[in-house]
């Protein structure tokens, strides 16, 4: 499976790296999603509220 144990070290540190990526750009996305849902005047108390939030 492993041709060298330098491409192995390598492959590792590059999905370590792409799962990083993946990760940010999620969190960046879901942010932008959620900064917009909040300029476009969508009330999020009923989210709050439905999860045992105050009232």
């Amino acid at each position: 499976m492993f041709l060298t144990e330098t491409t192995d070290s390598n492959n590792t540190r590059n999905m370590g790296f792409q799962f990083a990526g993946k990760a940010v750009h999620t969190a960046v996305w879901v942010a932008t999603v959620l900064l917009f849902m909040v300029l476009l005047g969508i009330s999020t108390r009923r989210w709050s509220r439905d999860q045992g939030g105050p009232t």
